[in-house]
């Protein structure tokens, strides 16, 4: 196997490994940021609702409230503290009821995520409780969003992820096949100067050398082809001057 595709694989593969670690590395905090920004954002619809019903909780706030809920991908159910349902933007499901019935104890004043598991739930949800004008507590915010929207949304990003990854392994091929080319160039012109000192031919030129490791070895072969084609000449034309002064001496003696 040639020198430039051994340079060329292990480069890929190396590389490959790396973008494999990293695209992984960043696409689950991604979605961990995702998940973590609809959640908050959810709690903060509850926070909102909150601050209108504690301003004011008649049935015409909390018609409005579920109304305004209706036409949105949330939902809304507000209870009061014995769980009675005060109002709902959506009929009560089984799997909405089984949130509604989880103990809450010492929830702070900002609420809670009360479901976060986006992945095997139907729904994510979040609560937050409301007082009353004489600061007592009047009943609770349950906010509700059906994962399946939070799932296209990881779906969505999955798709750029996987086309970033195309794209990356595309451009990477053709960087590594050119860059494999350029660092093996100066090796096949090494080789090749070498076949030609084998064979007797001293007439070697190699391109100037960088200033690495490459470049040090491509120097000394140079040197070396330098150093045999001068010492071939000095023996060339020693061999010239004996044949020309034993010529005469011959001549004589015939």
């Amino acid at each position: 196997m040639k020198i430039s595709i051994k340079l060329g694989l292990w480069f890929f593969i190396s590389i490959v490994f790396i973008e494999s670690f990293s695209m992984i590395f960043l696409h689950d905090k991604l979605v961990h940021s995702q998940v973590h920004q609809e959640l908050q954002a959810l709690q903060a619809r509850g926070n909102s609702h909150r601050a209108v019903l504690e301003i004011n909780s008649d049935s015409a706030t909390l018609h409005h409230i579920g109304l305004m809920e209706s036409q949105t991908d949330t939902e809304v159910v507000i209870t009061n503290t014995k769980g009675e349902i005060l109002v709902s933007s959506t009929k009560i499901n089984k799997n909405m009821e089984n949130l509604l019935n989880k103990r809450i104890n010492n929830l702070p004043r900002n609420g809670r995520i009360l479901q976060p598991d986006w992945q095997n739930k139907k729904y994510i949800a979040t609560v937050t409780a409301f007082n009353n004008k004489d600061g007592k507590k009047a009943g609770y915010v349950y906010m509700f969003r059906k994962t399946d929207e939070v799932q296209k949304l990881i779906s969505q990003l999955n798709k750029h992820f996987l086309l970033a990854s195309l794209l990356i392994l595309i451009f990477m091929l053709i960087t590594v096949f050119f860059l494999s080319k350029a660092l093996t160039k100066p090796l096949i012109s090494m080789k090749e100067a070498t076949k030609k000192l084998s064979k007797g031919d001293f007439s070697v030129t190699l391109p100037p050398p960088s200033k690495d490791e490459l470049g040090e070895l491509s120097q000394s072969i140079q040197t070396l082809a330098n150093d045999l084609n001068y010492l071939k000449q000095e023996r060339n034309e020693f061999l010239a001057s004996i044949s020309h002064e034993l010529r005469t001496p011959l001549t004589y003696i015939n």
